[in-house]
């Protein structure tokens, strides 16, 4: 399923799955449907938590994935589950819910045209930003050393004219 091209992969924060997968020898294909993403495009200055987006859009509460009062991460699809945890009905939950509320955001973005600037920008990023998390970047770290110099002399100067002015 998760090398199957023509499978579209629903979840949230899939950048931080396709790190996991990654790191395992595993690579991720077909469409990335990020429930995040899509819902910050949609309305940027709402909350993205999953259990937020699941009580407006789908009227269903995720609130037993919390513990005192305290919100934890949502589980990936790689998490381990305690041995203790026999219930596994809140992830069942959770997984149900991705699905229905990226088809619920998915129709929102194209309604509002906003899914084109997804299928070129946002879920293409994904890809590259995991990849470079993975690979790393070059530094040019004499660069980087001569630029600490110059800022360290610009801000022994500023201080220095701060002290002046504070006399």
């Amino acid at each position: 399923i998760l090398s199957d091209s023509n499978i579209a992969k629903y979840g949230y924060d899939l950048k931080r799955q396709i790190d996991i997968l990654s790191h395992n020898g595993i690579s991720i294909q077909g469409r990335l449907m990020d429930i995040e993403l899509m819902h910050y495009l949609v309305n940027p200055e709402k909350s993205h938590k999953i259990d937020i987006l699941s009580r407006t859009y789908l009227e269903i509460s995720l609130e037993s994935q919390m513990q005192n009062d305290k919100p934890q991460a949502p589980l990936s699809l790689f998490d381990e589950v305690p041995e203790e945890n026999e219930d596994n009905t809140n992830n069942f939950t959770e997984t149900a819910a991705a699905l229905l509320l990226g088809q619920k955001i998915k129709a929102e973005m194209e309604q509002t045209d906003l899914m084109d600037l997804y299928e070129k920008m946002e879920e293409p990023l994904q890809r590259v930003l995991s990849k470079m998390e993975l690979e790393g970047v070059k530094v040019d770290l004499a660069q980087l050393r001569r630029y600490a110099s110059a800022l360290t002399v610009e801000m022994n100067t500023i201080q220095d004219e701060v002290r002046k002015m504070a006399e």
